[in-house]
């Protein structure tokens, strides 16, 4: 299986889960064999950016998209996209992602964050 893989939901907050499970898929069916901390984590990290994309509320009309990316150094990307945001504004509370992450931040219409090898 890819290393990556990129999937678009519809926004809302059903979708939370749904994210989750199509992550963890994807890194336990991956050739690179991630253990399962770099899983859990990486799972952890989806729910709290898919999380966020859908906080404004529900609106089916609109979809985001999802990519999480094993990189060849062992660490991880994971990045949620919705392209009805001009840019999302970074949380201030997202102790989660310091803690977890290497590296984290935004872009136009992109929140993304770094998980390092395990």
């Amino acid at each position: 299986m890819p290393r990556r893989t990129s999937f678009r939901l519809p926004l809302h907050p059903a979708s939370v889960g749904l994210a989750r499970r199509r992550a963890r898929e994807h890194l336990a069916g991956s050739d690179a064999r991630p253990d399962d901390t770099m899983v859990d984590d990486t799972v952890l990290i989806v729910s709290e950016l898919v999380t966020d994309a859908v906080r404004e509320g529900p609106d089916l009309e609109r979809e985001f998209e999802v990519t999480v990316e094993l990189r060849p150094d062992g660490s991880c990307l994971v990045e949620v996209s919705d392209a009805s945001r001009p840019a999302p504004e970074p949380r201030t509370e997202w102790n989660l992602l310091d803690t977890l992450c290497t590296t984290w931040g935004t872009r136009p219409h992109t929140t993304w964050a770094v998980l390092p090898p395990r």
